[in-house]
């Protein structure tokens, strides 16, 4: 199993955003601590960014949400 998988859609929701440029707020707080500590989001100067293994995981998907499509 990986990263990804653990991932809910929540965290996946706020992964988008992040890479959007978008700040998720709210009832997104909880899952930032957690993309923050899965290395998937970082800080920098007081902006959140997606880091490289964050970058990734979007770019490839969770394949429970592939089979949301089917």
């Amino acid at each position: 199993m990986t990263i990804q998988d653990e991932l809910t859609r929540r965290d996946w929701d706020a992964l988008k955003d992040i890479g959007r440029g978008l700040v998720p707020e709210g009832a997104y707080a909880t899952h930032l601590d957690r993309l923050v500590r899965l290395e998937m989001a970082a800080t920098n100067d007081g902006r959140l960014h997606l880091t490289e293994l964050g970058r990734r995981a979007v770019v490839r998907g969770s394949p429970a949400l592939w089979s949301l499509t089917a």
